[in-house]
């Protein structure tokens, strides 16, 4: 996860060429923010897609993970933390005003826009309604799980994202763990992620990505690309910011010089359309 310029920057020197941003809510508007516990805090969506926009020629879109309040509870939570879908239209803490602020600074850039909705209730919200019938030219819609049950809530809940707006994620923040050996029938990381490729050939969805590749998940990485099939992989720590750092550069370096040895791969670029 990237939330902050600083990680932006080490994200690029390694080779990334997409960004994934965990984002919350505020009244003041959106802010980088990964447990919203008060103490994730990155800089504002407007610093960061200002920054984002300015690499327009190596970052082809921009992930968006919609973090909302009932993904944490407890007294450590932040309190300050608001629900979108409860945020009128005209207020910053609403969808609206998160898609004009892409509008202002990344479309005419060229970078795409992801929306990532993860998590139990996450589609039953007003704001996954909002944005699965407003999408705009150069954006789509991300959902996370095994490909019946993700293309079940597209037929479902969102009627109103085109097939080709349409991406699946698959992963786990400890890769190894659950993996497999892409054989299996589905459930296990890789063969979830083969399934989902599968209907992106008969062109169910756009997209396919799989998640968290670290340092020491080189042979994992080559099963997602050439087994699974996939077209990215979410790469750097588990659950801790991106920044440079020998465990971050070398994860990087195992998508990189894998697709570096590929003959019908290559490393997208700004110039890139993923939808």
């Amino acid at each position: 996860m990237v939330l902050d310029r600083r990680g932006l920057r080490d994200a690029i020197a390694h080779g990334a060429n997409s960004v994934e941003v965990d984002i919350a809510a505020y009244k003041e508007g959106w802010w980088a923010d990964h447990d919203i516990r008060g103490k994730s805090w990155g800089d504002s969506l407007e610093v960061m897609f200002k920054a984002i926009a300015k690499e327009n020629k190596r970052i082809a879109f921009v992930w968006l993970d919609l973090k909302t309040p009932n993904m944490c509870s407890g007294e450590s939570c932040n309190k300050d933390v608001l629900d979108p879908s409860k945020c009128k239209s005209g207020q910053k803490c609403s969808m609206q005003s998160l898609q004009k602020l892409e509008q202002k600074y990344l479309q005419p850039a060229g970078v795409r826009i992801l929306y990532g909705f993860y998590g139990a209730g996450a589609t039953d919200s007003a704001a996954f309604n909002y944005i699965q019938g407003n999408l705009k030219d150069g954006e789509a819609v991300c959902l996370s799980g095994e490909v019946d049950k993700v293309l079940n809530v597209y037929k479902k809940k969102g009627s109103g994202v085109k097939p080709a707006q349409r991406v699946m994620d698959y992963g786990y923040t400890e890769l190894h763990k659950g993996f497999g050996n892409c054989k299996e029938d589905g459930y296990k990381t890789c063969a979830g992620l083969r399934n989902g490729a599968k209907a992106r050939q008969k062109g169910h969805v756009q997209r396919v990505f799989g998640w968290t590749s670290q340092i020491g998940d080189g042979k994992r990485v080559a099963s997602m690309l050439d087994k699974a099939h996939v077209d990215g992989i979410i790469y750097g720590f588990a659950v801790t910011r991106y920044y440079h750092h020998k465990e971050s550069e070398l994860a990087a370096r195992d998508i990189t010089r894998h697709v570096k040895k590929s003959l019908d791969r290559y490393m997208a670029t700004g110039a890139d359309k993923p939808w």
